[in-house]
C-alpha cells in the first residue's frame, strides 16, 4: 500500500492511475503471460485501495469542514423558496380566475382581434377601391 499524499490533486492522482492502468492493460492485451497478469491484478487491487482511502479522507474532510451540512441547508432552502413561489403563483392564478380578469382579458382579446380584423377588412377595401379610381383615371 502506498503512503497518502493529503496535499495531492486529486484530478492528477486520476491522471496518473488512468495513464498506470492503461500501461498496464496494453501489457496485459499483449499477452506477455501469466505473471504480467497476476502483477496487473495486484496493480489494481492497490489502485483499488488507493482510491478507497483518498475517498474515505475526504468524506471525513466534508463532514469536518461542515461542507455537508451546509449543502444540506442550502438546498433545504432552495427547495423552501420553491415551494412557496409555487403556491405564490397558484394563489395569484385563483385570484386572477375568481375575479374574471383571465375571462375578461381574453374577451378584450377576442375583441381587439375582431377589431383589427374589421380595420383590415376596410383598408382593403379601400385600397381596391382607390386603386381601381386611379388606375381608371389615368387611361
Amino acid at each position: 500500500m502506498s503512503a497518502t499524499n493529503y496535499g495531492s490533486d486529486p484530478k492528477n492522482d486520476l491522471n496518473e492511475n488512468v495513464k498506470r492502468e492503461n500501461s498496464q492493460r496494453a501489457t496485459f492485451e499483449s499477452g506477455t503471460g501469466a505473471p504480467q497478469t497476476a502483477e496487473h491484478i495486484r496493480d489494481s487491487a492497490n489502485n483499488i485501495r488507493d482510491s478507497a482511502i483518498k475517498l474515505r479522507e475526504t468524506i471525513r474532510a466534508l463532514r469536518e469542514s461542515g461542507a455537508i451540512k451546509e449543502i444540506g441547508a442550502a438546498v433545504r432552502e432552495a427547495a423552501a423558496a420553491a415551494r412557496d413561489t409555487a403556491r405564490e403563483i397558484d394563489e395569484t392564478a385563483k385570484d386572477l380566475e375568481r375575479e374574471g380578469v383571465i375571462k375578461d382579458t381574453a374577451s378584450s382579446l377576442g375583441g381587439a382581434a375582431q377589431s383589427a380584423e374589421n380595420m383590415r377588412s376596410a383598408a382593403k377595401e379601400g385600397i381596391s377601391k382607390t386603386g381601381s379610381t386611379q388606375h381608371s383615371e389615368t387611361y
